[in-house]
């Protein structure tokens, strides 16, 4: 291989890799979006709860992601409610039903997409 043709092949690679991460970042706020709405009525949103931030863990080129904070174990209530099986079953059924809504969703909109 030329060293032109190396160029050429690195500059595709990353327009793709681009595009890619581009594609994944906005699933990640999508998900984020429907697991947001999901927990809304049981946990205390703050006023712009899906945000982003350059955590490693949230940088998966190609895998959606995102972090979720459901309370702080400085605050008094939200120790209370962490502490409680009923409220813990709770949110992790809405946030199971949201992760399997998108991911339903998701395929049903690829199989669209593809001829």
């Amino acid at each position: 291989m030329t060293a032109p043709e190396s160029k050429v092949d690195s500059s595709v690679n990353d327009i793709l890799g681009d595009l890619m991460l581009r594609e994944t970042r906005a699933h990640s706020i999508l998900l984020a979006q429907e697991l947001a709405s999901r927990i809304a009525d049981v946990v205390q949103l703050n006023r712009n709860p899906v945000r982003a931030a350059g955590f490693r863990v949230l940088r998966a080129p190609d895998i959606p992601s995102i972090l979720i904070e459901i309370g702080y174990l400085s605050s008094k209530s939200d120790i209370d409610l962490l502490t409680s099986a009923d409220w813990r079953d709770s949110t992790a059924l809405r946030l199971a039903a949201g992760i399997s809504e998108f991911i339903a969703r998701t395929r049903a909109n690829n199989s669209k997409s593809t001829p």
